[in-house]
């Protein structure tokens, strides 16, 4: 038996009947995939692991907005496609996080506790505030919505002009919380 090809042509089909099976909103399908992405790795790493890819996530978003040589990537990146600039700042987004998640690694500590509520409501607390991190910096500075556009009252969370003070805070707030 073949599988038809019109269920897998683009990821945007497949997440809309994925949608359509559960009957939900893709949005709820975006946001609960990049959710369960983040608290995977929560679960299957450990805290101190998850507090340093927080950690550097919150580090990437100040340095990504003091990145000094846009210039000089946007003139080379003109020789490109249109929409290659999205790529581009993904991976300087990228490696900006992986260069500071490889520099702090050994600097964080903790563990997860060791009563199930605990370590569960702190594996909950770090994946929401790296999973809003991840959105907020997916919306604001590399412009995803140009892939798929959330509902008007989830980006109001990711793009307003004080959500990136407010999701840093928040994080801030929530490794100090959870901090051992």
């Amino acid at each position: 038996m073949e599988f038809p090809s019109a269920l897998i042509s683009s990821p945007e089909e497949l997440l809309s009947s994925l949608a359509g099976i559960l009957n939900i909103s893709l949005n709820i399908v975006v946001l609960g995939g990049v959710f369960t992405a983040v608290f995977l790795y929560a679960l299957f790493s450990n805290k101190k692991a998850m507090t340093a890819s927080l950690f550097s996530l919150i580090f990437t978003g100040f340095l990504f907005l003091m990145f000094p040589y846009w210039g000089l990537l946007e003139t080379q990146a003109g020789s490109f496609e249109t929409g290659q600039d999205i790529y581009m700042r993904a991976g300087v987004l990228a490696g900006i996080f992986f260069a500071i998640r490889f520099a702090i690694r050994q600097s964080v500590r903790g563990n997860y506790g060791y009563e199930r509520s605990r370590k569960f409501a702190e594996m909950l607390g770090l994946s929401f505030a790296a999973s809003g991190l991840l959105l907020m910096y997916g919306y604001q500075f590399i412009a995803l919505s140009e892939f798929y556009q959330l509902s008007p009252q989830i980006t109001d969370f990711l793009i307003a002009p004080q959500a990136l003070f407010w999701w840093l805070v928040g994080s801030l707030a929530i490794v100090y919380f959870f901090s051992d």
